[in-house]
């Protein structure tokens, strides 16, 4: 799952790129939407994962007021809440603000793995720079080290 601060209006044109340079599909989530392996959603809006029936659900409610879209930390916090159901890594990357940061905190004390962009790679080092920060658990990497640790995860969990 993808929550990168984008405007709607971007989000179709933003799913076909990255559909065309992942492996896997990748499509908009929608709401209520039942997550299946393998798949790439990129969310948008106000999203929540929930545990149903043996199955993860995400639920994105568009009138849920937020700071940014998506609101990073609401579905952060949500997964925290599921993380005994499975496993979850948590990446923050390159940004300016704080969404995320206090949602990684929270996942990390779950016992989700957590990563934080490193400075070196980073365009803009906020939002990693203030979850290495409150995140006692988090490993601080390279993009391209991001990269492989998410490629093993995937291979470690599918």
């Amino acid at each position: 799952m993808i929550a990168q601060h984008i405007g709607n209006e971007y989000i179709p044109s933003f799913v076909k790129q990255m559909d065309n340079i992942c492996q896997l599909p990748v499509s908009e989530l929608k709401s209520n939407t039942e997550l299946k392996i393998a798949q790439v959603y990129i969310c948008s809006s106000f999203t929540q994962l929930i545990w149903r029936d043996e199955q993860i659900l995400a639920i994105r409610d568009d009138n849920q007021s937020c700071n940014y879209n998506p609101d990073i930390n609401a579905l952060f916090y949500s997964a925290a809440k599921i993380n005994h159901k499975l496993s979850i890594l948590a990446v923050i990357l390159t940004g300016i603000g704080e969404d995320g940061v206090l949602g990684c905190q929270k996942l990390s004390q779950s016992g989700a793995k957590c990563i934080a962009e490193n400075e070196q790679s980073a365009v803009v080092f906020g939002m990693p720079r203030q979850a290495i920060k409150v995140t006692k658990v988090i490993d601080a990497l390279s993009l391209n080290d991001i990269i492989g640790r998410i490629q093993s995860f995937g291979n470690d969990h599918v």
